[in-house]
């Protein structure tokens, strides 16, 4: 026999007061029971329709919110070309931002689709994740 419950789910976080002019890309849950959550300006266009393009014509800003218990901070990266997809905190100190797809040429030249970024949005580090990336989630240690 099925038995059915009901369950009410009331919203975790409001964040309607931080969309304005944002579009939300991904949101998930870090290492350390936080929110992260990532918008941008303007969803880029896609190549014929289809395809997510991993850099972009235009620059763009995101913007990054961490909600954590009794939290939400916010940090806005200006003129961003590189089109990202996820958000995870590194190390305590640090956010990975990436993009789902990269491009390579040749053994020489490829795109780094894997950006380390401190909590201040300078950009520490750039990285290769790989082409196709459907989730990413990074553990308290650094492993991806």
């Amino acid at each position: 026999m099925t038995r059915k419950t009901k369950i009410k789910i009331e919203p975790y976080l409001d964040i309607s007061e931080y969309r304005n002019g944002f579009q939300v890309v991904s949101a998930s849950i870090g290492f350390d029971d936080n929110i992260y959550i990532l918008l941008i300006d303007e969803i880029p266009e896609r190549i014929n329709g289809t395809s997510v393009q991993s850099n972009t014509k235009n620059a763009h800003t995101y913007k990054v919110l961490t909600a954590g218990e009794d939290f939400v901070s916010e940090l806005l990266l200006y003129n961003q070309r590189f089109n990202y997809h996820f958000v995870q905190p590194f190390q305590n100190d640090k956010l990975l931002l990436a993009g789902a797809r990269t491009r390579f040429f040749n053994q020489d030249k490829y795109e780094l689709n894997g950006k380390l970024f401190d909590l201040d949005g300078v950009l520490l580090k750039e990285i290769l994740l790989g082409d196709g990336i459907q989730n990413l989630q990074v553990s308290k240690n650094g492993t991806l």
